[in-house]
């Protein structure tokens, strides 16, 4: 087996696991309490906090059909995969166009929302939300497939990659300058968990905008040793911002945040 069979069989096998879980587990996708679980803090501010994440599950009514839809999608992709002659390129290509618009779905029907809310008049930029250099790392992704518009067998895979890359960038912003979303119930713990969303969605965006750059070098490394170096480059923008992502999304109240609740 070489490196584009293993690279091959290696994107069938794990799409095919992540559409089982989201099939299995639907509710996951969607699940607004998952990222205030595990905060270190005490008890009284943790049942607030809950309180707030399922007043705000509520508000926004989110379904397990994203997770329905997103494991039928993977596992659709994953048996094209393997059992057709269709090449990878293009299968992932259209899956590209597919998970950004189902993300693009997803932001238009939150920004439609016709529940009763409380939203308050604080001014909010996209870099309030993110550090630039999130949004710098993910536009360099997102033109790195553009150095292959020469090469006819992976031009229209490039362009359609790097296009969706960038429509996700722009996804990112509009969730960053999205208008508050409370109840009203519990301002503090309602404000938190806003804040907290909108950093997750956002960061999500743009680590999504680096992963789908990255995975589509894992499948063109053999045209190359320039190609292999811009390649290894997605990799690590990839890596770096989900690290400095993964961290800030789980990082608790601090204590002058729980002593304003």
């Amino acid at each position: 087996m070489n490196g584009a069979q293993f690279t091959h069989w290696f994107l069938v096998a794990t799409f095919a696991v992540a559409g089982a879980v989201c099939l299995l587990r639907p509710a996951l996708v969607s699940d607004i309490r998952r990222y205030f679980t595990d905060m270190s803090i005490d008890w009284d501010f943790q049942e607030r906090l809950l309180a707030a994440a399922e007043e705000r599950q509520r508000l926004e009514g989110l379904s397990p059909w994203l997770g329905l839809v997103t494991g039928a999608l993977l596992l659709v992709w994953a048996a094209v995969g393997a059992f057709t002659k269709v090449p990878l390129t293009i299968l992932y290509a259209i899956l590209c166009v597919a998970m950004a618009t189902l993300v693009a779905v997803g932001y238009v029907r939150l920004r439609r929302l016709p529940s009763k809310r409380v939203a308050t008049l604080e001014v909010r930029t996209p870099l309030t939300v993110a550090p630039v250099y999130w949004y710098g790392a993910s536009c360099v992704a997102a033109f790195l497939p553009l150095i292959d518009v020469a090469v006819p067998s992976v031009r229209i895979t490039a362009v359609v990659v790097s296009a969706c890359a960038f429509a996700l960038l722009v996804l990112a912003w509009q969730w960053a300058s999205a208008p508050e979303l409370l109840a009203g119930t519990d301002p503090g713990p309602e404000k938190f968990v806003d804040d907290r969303l909108r950093l997750v969605r956002t960061g999500n965006a743009l680590v999504f905008t680096t992963v789908i750059v990255m995975l589509y070098f894992t499948q063109t490394m053999d045209l190359g040793k320039s190609h292999l170096f811009v390649g290894i480059v997605a990799i690590v923008l990839y890596f770096v911002l989900l690290v400095i992502c993964l961290r800030r999304q789980r990082a608790s109240p601090t204590s002058q945040e729980t002593a304003r609740w």
